[in-house]
Parts: structure tokens; sequence; C-alpha cells
């Protein structure tokens, strides 16, 4: 795509983006808002799930009281039972703030010279909460139970194996603390591809011969979940037996509370004493509670977007010419300012600027509306063309106004949207069966930090956005520098071939980050050093409580 000069595209004033919102306020929908969930019902610490109840936690004091918006437990059937904002499992290799690999279970690692094999030392004295050792042994069996179960859906990531450690013929543990992977093909990735929850380490004990959890699972992290249920509370007490600097607070409880102005009126009550986690605040309510004495409002940055997603099997963005002008007319700057509340970096591309290893400004689609207007009209020849986008409202993750303000924002160029308003199931089912033109996933992270895991879902014919999501999207160049980029041991080497796919998304135009997320939370002037890491972590382990 074109760099054209920015003399001429002078940005929307904030008066100009509330006109257009006002004019497009009379504009039909399709479908109506969905009502808003109410709160749980209050459900006594005594009632446990699981095994919890017979190690006598479940009626200790909780020390602090932290409200989430979505379920971070998902039970035995989930790769990982609980999200790792919980603290509870760690995996053998972690994310630093910049993504990249880093040391946790694992201390070090080596790619053997015929790019066949890796090696990992393991950090010794570690133990799982059920006082088993850990050790290669369980590291294999970990490994051999995540590929039993590939590939096995999950709403906090999909696990699959292929995707982690490539093409594995053998993992082994010649001694107690070293594990050897042994490939069938070069993967030369594997120490960013198994980061964070492609290398979750369970108690080889916590698991059933089907792969499932037998229960509450035992894990090696600061915190250990000892009671829950579902879609409710959980109650988490600290690992005294932990092999890293203990928590400073002997024990967690967690409200699921499902209604966004329920949770804000938690936190302003004391109910809670924090909303930290993905989603947790939402932007106009994290705006709104800024200056207040008694509560504090941080942000951080963290690994998901905010996308827009475009079918490019379907007219009208079958066309390049028309997802290039959608692009062109978007000013990301002014979504983050006025719709986003500030919470957002707006200078990006397909991968995040977070990543310095990988990101590269040759991906950033820039603001250009004469631009955007001229491939318009030579593509629709004054013709005007309808437009679905099904969104979903009650998205605490998606600014409420976006879908009109794209709307309002496309209408000159000849592009009349279709609003839509459904419930998220009944968006799921839509994607699927390729019933959308424009669509504003509810976010997509990166999970491990390996750009692959950025290029292939939306640039690989045999992508989940093209296929499971029908996006629909073909380029053989594509295809050909991201297979062969995985298979790229030379980090210049692979840089060039990230390079080209970055510029690529921004030139055809698949899919578009409108902005990374800065996630809002908030917490009561009671608790000090809370933070939130780019991988959602609340920093639980450092958080602190000022007794009365």
């Amino acid at each position: 795509m074109a760099s054209p000069t920015r003399a001429t595209t002078a940005r929307m004033s904030r008066r100009r983006l509330l006109q257009l919102l006002a004019l497009g306020a009379g504009a039909s929908f399709i479908g109506a808002c969905t009502a808003a969930q109410p709160q749980p019902a209050a459900v006594p610490p005594e009632a446990t799930a699981g095994p919890a109840a017979s190690e006598g936690l479940a009626n200790q004091p909780v020390n602090v009281t932290l409200g989430v918006g979505r379920s971070l437990i998902l039970g035995e059937e989930d790769p990982w039972f609980t999200h790792s904002s919980l603290m509870c499992w760690e995996p053998l290799v972690g994310l630093d703030d910049r993504l990249n690999p880093t040391p946790v279970l694992a201390e070090s690692w080596e790619l053997a010279d015929d790019n066949l094999s890796w090696t990992f030392r393991l950090r010794k004295g570690v133990t799982f909460s059920d006082g088993e050792p850990f050790n290669g042994a369980a590291v294999v069996k970990n490994i051999e139970r995540n590929i039993q179960i590939s590939p096995r859906r999950s709403s906090f990531f999909t696990m699959d194996a292929p995707r982690a450690y490539g093409d594995l013929a053998e993992v082994s543990a010649p001694d107690e603390y070293t594990v050897v992977f042994r490939h069938n093909k070069p993967f030369p990735m594997m120490e960013a591809t198994m980061s964070n929850f492609f290398s979750a380490m369970f108690s080889p004990k916590s698991f059933t011969a089907e792969g499932n959890f037998a229960g509450i699972p035992a894990t090696t992290g600061p915190f250990k979940l000892v009671a829950w249920e579902r879609d409710q509370w959980y109650n988490l007490a600290r690992n005294e037996g932990y092999w890293g600097t203990k928590a400073k607070v002997n024990t967690l409880r967690f409200e699921q509370i499902a209604d966004a102005n329920t949770r804000v009126a938690a936190l302003e009550s004391g109910q809670v004493e924090a909303l930290v986690e993905l989603g947790v605040l939402g932007l106009p309510q994290a705006a709104a509670l800024r200056g207040r004495e008694d509560i504090i409002v941080q942000a951080g940055p963290i690994t998901l977007a905010q996308w827009l997603h475009f079918n490019c099997s379907k007219p009208p963005f079958d066309d390049l010419r028309m997802r290039q002008a959608v692009a062109f007319a978007i000013d990301r700057e002014v979504i983050v300012k006025d719709l986003a509340f500030g919470f957002g970096n707006a200078a990006t591309g397909i991968l995040s600027t977070l990543s310095q290893r990988w990101f590269s400004p040759k991906g950033i689609v820039p603001y250009a509306p004469d631009r955007a207007q001229q491939l318009a009209q030579a593509a629709l020849q004054g013709q005007r063309v309808e437009v679905l986008l099904p969104f979903d409202p009650n998205s605490a993750r998606t600014p409420r106004e976006l879908p009109e303000y794209l709307q309002s924002l496309l209408r000159p160029l000849g592009i009349d949207v279709q609003l839509q308003a459904v419930e998220p199931a009944v968006l799921t089912d839509m994607q699927e069966k390729g019933e959308w033109q424009l669509r504003l996933p509810n976010g997509f992270g990166w999970a491990n930090g390996d750009p692959d895991f950025r290029f292939r879902p939306h640039l690989h014919s045999q992508g989940s956005a093209n296929v499971t999501q029908k996006g629909g999207y073909r380029n053989e160049s594509a295809d050909k520098l991201i297979d062969e980029a995985v298979l790229e041991r030379d980090y210049q080497k692979r840089f060039a071939m990230c390079e080209q796919l970055q510029q690529l998304a921004a030139d055809e135009v698949p899919t578009m980050v409108l902005y990374d997320v800065v996630s809002p939370y908030a917490f009561r002037n009671t608790i000090s050093n809370l933070g939130l890491r780019i991988t959602y972590q609340p920093t639980l382990e450092l958080m602190e409580k000022r007794m009365a």
C-alpha cells in the first residue's frame, strides 16, 4: 500500500467525531442489544468444589477480595483448568515485558546444530503443591498429555501441540533435571512457541487416563486453588512451599461478577478491593473513576489488540481497493483518544510495538482519507454497497461507540454499514458460517510472543481467520513466507521475512489492527503494589494490603 503524504490528511476533530456519531444514531440496527447479565448470587465460602474442602482451607479468612468479569476457571476438561492470571500454574518458559522468552521452571535451553533437538535444563528444588517433585519425568508426562488431548479448544487458548512443539518425534528425560525434545523436522523457534500457556506444568498425579484433570490440579505457582464455584467465586491460598519469593498475602478470593456496573459498585462499596484482569473495567467506567481519593486507576499495555476483520471472499471486500479504502479512512489515534478514552496505542500493525524484536514500522497503515475516497470511487463507480457488521454490544473490551463510528465514517465512501447487535454465541455462529462482511472480534492476543502466532491465523490461507471464521484471504506468497519463516534459525533472515509479512498485511489488508489495548484496572487505597503484566496476569504475588 502506498504511503501518501500527510499534508492533506488533517485529523478529525472531536467535534466532527461527535457529529458523525450523532448522524449515525438514527441508522437502522438489525436485531436488539442484549441485556446486561445480573450479578451472580453470593455463595458462601464453605460451598467448595472438588477435593479442596478436605484441606480445611475453604473457611480461612480472605485477606484480599478481587472482582473479575470473565471465568478464570474452566475445570477438569480444559487444557489448563485455570487461567494464568490466578498464578497457580507456571510454565517452563515465560514471556518478559517485550514478549521475549524468559526462564521460569526451565533455567536454560539450547538448540542442537542440526535444528532437530532442543535440550532444556530444569530448575532444581521445585515441588508441586501435592508434594510431588518437579523433574524431567513430570515434564515428559505433561508434554505427552498435551499431545494426547490436542487439538483441544479453550476460551483461553486452544491447546495445539504441533503449533507448540513442532513435528515432535520424542520427548525424553535423560536425567532428573534435563529434558530433550527431538523433532522429525527442524523447529528452531520452539523456545517461543512453547512459552506461556503451552509449557504449563502440573503434577503428573493431576491427570486422568483420558488427559483430563482429576479435580483441582497440583501446581508450582505462588498460589494454589483450594475451592471454587463455577462462574461465581474462587478461593486461593498462598503456596507455602513455593520455590521463589512467597506472596505477601495469605489468601485471595475472586468474585466473578458478570455485569460491569455491578463490578464498579462492588469496588466503590468495598465489597471487592480490586478490579483487575482482562476486560474487568469498562473504558468509560475507568475514566469516570479517575481522580477519586479512595480508588486508584491504573493501566498497563497487554498483548491484546482491537482488530477489524474483512471477509475477503464476499463483495465488496473481495476487491482490494475497498479494503484499502476502509484502512486509509480510519484514524486510529482518534479511536484511541475519543472512543477508548486513551486506553490504547494506535501506531501499530499486525504485530504489536511491544515486541521490539519483531515489530517493523513498514506494517503501519497510514491515515489518508483523500486516498480512501479515490479508491472507493474507483471501485464503486458511483454505486453504493451494503455491508453487514455483527457485533457484541456488551463487550467490555470493545469501545461501545466503535461500531457506530465505523458506520458513520464509511458512509461517505459509499458503504452503508448495517449494524447487528447479537449475543456472543450467535456472533460465533455467524462468523463460522461466513455471514458477515466486517467484524470486530472480541480481541486477539499474542499468547507466546512468536510472530507466527499472529501471521498464520490471519495471513495464511489455512489460518483460522480464513478457514474457521471464513475470512477467505488467499495469497500464495504469504503462505510461502509464513511456512519458510518458522524453519529459519538465523534471526536476521527471519526478521526480514517477518518484515515482508508485516508490509504485505498493510498492503493487502485482510485484517487490520485498530490499536493495541492498554488495559485499565482499579483498586482501593488499602491495596498497594498491584500491577498488570502484558500477559494479563495481575502481580498478585507482589500485592500488599494496608492493615487497619
